[in-house]
């Protein structure tokens, strides 16, 4: 007890009490934020009982989706995957992609492309994929 008393008494005591509040508090943070997330999936479902999920392709490729059809897109969450949701018909989808690769002059080099505005047709119920062919430079959006 007095090694505890001492070393909270020290400088080191305030970097101590920091990291125990980011313990205690991030896990309460995450738990809210996601509560959060999924009750807005479920309202963006009960208002679009047709809507389709776009699932985002996991690749080295860092894949930002900003609008849907001009508003915030509704992410979901399923095991590792995530996506966001469509509603039937024509789709506007705006995204961002980077990817980082070792430099020569630099230890890495970062490549952005976009914002991206891409026009695509969904049906009711179904689910797609999204991603980003670096070497064609395009957007691919197919049915699974």
């Amino acid at each position: 007890m007095d090694y505890l008393k001492e070393l909270l008494s020290g400088p080191g005591g305030y970097y101590i009490i920091l990291v125990i509040a980011v313990v205690i508090i991030y896990p309460i943070f995450v738990v809210f934020f996601m509560k959060n997330k999924k009750r807005k999936a479920e309202e963006f479902l009960r208002e679009n009982p047709t809507a389709a999920k776009v699932y985002v392709k996991r690749s080295s490729t860092e894949f930002k989706i900003i609008s849907v059809n001009d508003v915030p897109p509704t992410h979901f969450y399923k095991g590792m995957k995530t996506g966001f949701y469509i509603v039937p018909g024509e789709n506007k989808i705006n995204f961002q992609c980077s990817w980082t690769r070792a430099g020569v002059v630099h230890k890495t080099v970062t490549t952005t492309v976009g914002p991206i505005s891409v026009q695509v047709n969904a049906e009711a119920n179904k689910e797609y994929q999204i991603s980003y062919d670096r070497k064609a430079e395009k957007c691919e959006f197919t049915e699974l």
